[in-house]
C-alpha cells in the first residue's frame, strides 16, 4: 500500500522485516536483522537506530523501527507497523 507523508505526495510502500530471538509470549522484544525496503532503496539499523516489537496478550501488537539509514546515508527511515487479531 502507497504511504501519504502528510503533504499528499504518494510515496512508495515500505516493507518491514525483523526477527524476534526467544518469544515467550506477550511482551517488549527488540527485533534482530530489522531492516525496510521500498522500491529502490534498503534501510538497514545504524548505532542511533531502535528496532522493538510489542506483542499484546490478545496477539495484537506493533513492531517500531527508527533510525533506519540507506547505505550512502541519504535516507533514513522510522515506522510503526500496527496489527490486531481477531
Amino acid at each position: 500500500m502507497p504511504v501519504n507523508d502528510g503533504t499528499n505526495a504518494v510515496l512508495p510502500a515500505i516493507d518491514l522485516t525483523g526477527s524476534v530471538a526467544d518469544y515467550h509470549g506477550p511482551g517488549t522484544y527488540t527485533m534482530q536483522d530489522a531492516f525496510a525496503t521500498n522500491e529502490s532503496d534498503e534501510y538497514n539499523p545504524s548505532s542511533s537506530s531502535t528496532r522493538s516489537m510489542t506483542v499484546n496478550a490478545d496477539g495484537s501488537g506493533h513492531a517500531s523501527l527508527t533510525n533506519l539509514r540507506t547505505a550512502d546515508a541519504s535516507g533514513i527511515l522510522s515506522a510503526r507497523e500496527t496489527w490486531t487479531c481477531s
